[in-house]
C-alpha cells in the first residue's frame, strides 16, 4: 500500500528509468508546473518567458515533496517550452497518458512512483492509467511505466490490470508477441502474489501457447511463467491438476513437444521442463518424441532437446533414447553430423555398462569414416580417452 514513504520500487537504480538521463542537465524550462493535489490538478503558469534562460541555467528539481513539477516538460515533445509555441494544458485529467508514453514524462511518472506518493496521489494516477494498460504495456516508453507500476502498486491493484489485460480474446497473447509488451508481461509475471492472478494469467496464455512458444518475444513470456509461478506442489499439480495452474501448462507444453523441439525458440521451453525433473513429464516427452531421435539429433534445436534428456533424464529415460538411437539403420550418420555427434558425445559421457560399450563399438566400426570427417575426429577424441578410462 502506497504512504508517504518510499515505494517498494525505489530501491531500484536510476539506470532502470526509460532513457536513463540526468534531469538536471536537461535544462527544460517553461511556464507550466504540474501539482498533484487534493483539489483539481491543474497546469498553472507561473513563469513570464523572459525567465526561460534563467530557468535553463537553474532548472527545478522534478520533485517537491509528493507533488510532480513539470517545469520545463511539453506533453507533445521533448524540447525545451521556450524553443516551441506555448502549449498550455489546462488540466491533468486526461494529461497522464501522454506523460506516460513521452520519453520524458515516462521518467518524471517513474520517479514519482519509485520514491513514493500519497495514496490518494497514486490512486489520481492509477484510476487514469488503467483504462488504458493495454496501450500502455505496447509503447516504446510507456512500457517502462508499466512495469513499475506492478511493482509498486497493491495486490488488488495488480490483479485489476491483470483482470483490463485479458478482457478479450488473445489480448494478453498479443502484448507478450510485442516486442515492448513481452517486457512488460515478464515484469508483471514477476510480480503475480496470488493463486487467482496465476489462474487468470494462465487462462489467457493457453489459446496462444504454440504462437508464443515458437516466438523470440513469447517464449520468454512462457520461460517467466514457468520460472516465477513459483509453486512448492508443481509436481502434485502436474499429477493431480484439478483446474488452471503451472502444472496445467507444463502438461499442455509437454504434450506439444514433438513440435517445439524443433523450433529455434520452442526449444528451450522443452529443455527448461526436461530441467524441473518431474518424471510424469519427463514420460510424456519421451514419449511424444519416440521414434524420431535419430531425425531430432540432426536438427539443429532439437538435437539440443535430445542431448538434455540424456544429460539430465533418469537411466530409463537415457537408456531408452540411445538404444533407439543404436538400433536405427541410420544411426550411424549420427557419427559424423554437425549436430549428431554432439548427442552422441552425451551419449558417451552419460552411459554405463552394456550401453556404453556398445556405443563404443559403433565407434569403433565407423573410425575409418570419422577419421576424414572434421565432426568425427571430435568422437574419436573421447573415444580414445574413452578406451584409456575403461
Amino acid at each position: 500500500m502506497q504512504g508517504s514513504g518510499a515505494n517498494p520500487g525505489a530501491m531500484r537504480s536510476q539506470d532502470s528509468l526509460v532513457g536513463s538521463d540526468n534531469y538536471g542537465s536537461t535544462g527544460y524550462s517553461s511556464n507550466y508546473d504540474w501539482f498533484l493535489t487534493s483539489d483539481d490538478s491543474r497546469f498553472t503558469s507561473n513563469k513570464d518567458d523572459e525567465s526561460c534562460s534563467e530557468l535553463q541555467q537553474n532548472p527545478p528539481s522534478i520533485l517537491s515533496g509528493n507533488r510532480l513539477n513539470l517545469t520545463g516538460f511539453n506533453v507533445n515533445g521533448s524540447r525545451p517550452h521556450c524553443l516551441q509555441q506555448p502549449h498550455p494544458v489546462s488540466h491533468s485529467r486526461g494529461s497522464i497518458l501522454l506523460l506516460a508514453k513521452d520519453k520524458y514524462g515516462c521518467q518524471l511518472l517513474q520517479e514519482m512512483l519509485m520514491k513514493g506518493l500519497k495514496t490518494e496521489d497514486f490512486s489520481r494516477i492509477f484510476l487514469e492509467l488503467i483504462g488504458h494498460v493495454n496501450e500502455l504495456a505496447q509503447d516504446p516508453f510507456g512500457n517502462y511505466l508499466f512495469q513499475t507500476l506492478v511493482e509498486v502498486c497493491t495486490e488488488e491493484q495488480r490483479t485489476q490490470i491483470i483482470r483490463v489485460i485479458t478482457s478479450s480474446d488473445f489480448q494478453f497473447v498479443h502484448i507478450c508477441l510485442n516486442f515492448h509488451g513481452s517486457r512488460a508481461a515478464q515484469k508483471l509475471l514477476e510480480h503475480v502474489t496470488t493463486q487467482n492472478q496465476q489462474t487468470i494469467l494462465i487462462l489467457a496464455l493457453i489459446p496462444g501457447v504454440v504462437a508464443l512458444t515458437k516466438d523470440f518475444n513469447g517464449h520468454l513470456v512462457i520461460l517467466q511463467c514457468l520460472k516465477h509461478f513459483s509453486d512448492q506442489k508443481t509436481k502434485q499439480f502436474v499429477n493431480h491438476s484439478k483446474g488452471v495452474t503451472k502444472g496445467y501448462l507444463i502438461s499442455i507444453i509437454a504434450q506439444l513437444a514433438l513440435d517445439l523441439a524443433r523450433d529455434r525458440y520452442g526449444n528451450y521451453v522443452v529443455q527448461h521442463l526436461i530441467s524441473l525433473r518431474i518424471d510424469t513429464v519427463a514420460k510424456t516427452i519421451l514419449r511424444k518424441l519416440q521414434g524420431n531421435f535419430v531425425s531430432l539429433s540432426c536438427n539443429k534445436y532439437s538435437s539440443n532437446v535430445v542431448q538434455k534428456l540424456i544429460e539430465s533424464g533418469e537411466e530409463y529415460c537415457r537408456t531408452q533414447i540411445i538404444l533407439e538411437l543404436l538400433q536405427d539403420t541410420n544411426g550411424p550418420m549420427l557419427l559424423v553430423d554437425p549436430y549428431g555427434n554432439y548427442v552422441i558425445q552425451s551419449a558417451l559421457m552419460a552411459s554405463k555398462g552394456r550401453i556404453r560399450d556398445a556405443i563404443l563399438r559403433l565407434i569403433e566400426l565407423n573410425s575409418l569414416m570419422m577419421s576424414i570427417n572434421i565432426f568425427g575426429k571430435k568422437i574419436l577424441a573421447q573415444f580414445d580417452k574413452a578406451k584409456y578410462d575403461k
